[in-house]
């Protein structure tokens, strides 16, 4: 069965079934495919990669110029058409960002959360270009849920400038921020940002940071991206995020303060305070004077 619920697309086999198949055309002879091109989906599922059979769970196709690539995705890993490359150790039933890339059509790549497990040529293919997603019905085993909750593409672009961080960078206040293990940043235009491009340094002895993920999701407009750290941003040192997607290099830094006291007034000098008034207040009605002008 198949139903929409909470902003995604469900699929459910309760005892196996038949493969399920979304098609989208990207482009279709005598109609040339686009320059380039990048396509993001996020899914999620209740099943665990059985390492025995990787066609059970979740299946994502895409055909471009020389390009044809299935990846296979279950609720703790994502394997290649081949089975010959893979990454485990997601996080079940938690929805999980794929993206494929290609700048000219011969090459791609394909990550998850930001991080790359393929980065192949092509295989010659020629013909139409299309994407399709779905399921293929979990083998019979157990009843399995696929979830999507978005597709979407468009061409590649590279050497953005980062426009506006959140929180804004430089000197924060650590009695607000005492807990900062991500933030966002803003491009001039739409970006993705992954692992491997993002270097962490700080000042100090405190050893920085790791970057688990580079993150977006439906809710964010496509030039934003969300880094998620491994551990919260340590107090009293400068903290360094420098990316480079080999085009521009952009930074982010961040410093946790403390800010300076308020000023408080001590219990005896309040005291002399409003002993000064009452006597000021006196003179002033015995000279018949105005209190203001006592201070003028």
């Amino acid at each position: 069965s198949e139903s929409l619920a909470d902003g995604s697309l469900q699929l459910f086999w309760d005892t196996g079934g038949n493969l399920v198949n979304n098609h989208l055309w990207i482009s279709q002879s005598p109609d040339p495919p686009p320059p380039s091109l990048w396509v993001e989906w996020r899914c999620r599922s209740s099943t665990a990669f059985p390492f025995n059979f990787y066609t059970c769970d979740g299946r994502f196709s895409i055909q471009y110029k020389s390009i044809r690539e299935v990846v296979f995705s279950f609720g703790d890993a994502a394997v290649s058409f081949d089975g010959g490359t893979s990454v485990t150790g997601l996080d079940i039933n938690e929805f999980h960002l794929y993206r494929f890339e290609s700048m000219d059509g011969l090459r791609y790549r394909v990550a998850v959360d930001g991080s790359i497990f393929l980065d192949r040529p092509g295989d010659d293919f020629s013909g139409a270009s299309y994407l399709q997603f779905g399921g293929e019905g979990g083998c019979g085993q157990q009843p399995t849920t696929n979830e999507w909750s978005f597709v979407r593409s468009g061409t590649v672009s590279s050497g953005e400038q980062i426009v506006s961080a959140d929180p804004p960078q430089g000197n924060l206040d650590q009695n607000i921020y005492n807990n900062l293990d991500r933030f966002t940043v803003s491009f001039e235009a739409p970006n993705f940002v992954y692992l491997d491009e993002i270097t962490v340094a700080t000042t100090g002895g405190v050893d920085p940071p790791v970057v688990l993920q580079t993150r977006r999701g439906d809710d964010f407009e496509p030039d934003t991206v969300e880094i998620v750290l491994d551990r919260p941003l340590a107090p009293d040192q400068e903290t360094r995020f420098v990316f480079n997607d080999g085009m521009i290099t952009n930074e982010v830094v961040y410093t946790l303060v403390e800010p300076p006291p308020i000023p408080t007034t001590s219990s005896w000098g309040m005291i002399a305070l409003v002993l000064l008034v009452l006597i000021a207040g006196t003179l002033a009605l015995r000279a018949r004077v105005p209190l203001l002008r006592l201070f003028m």
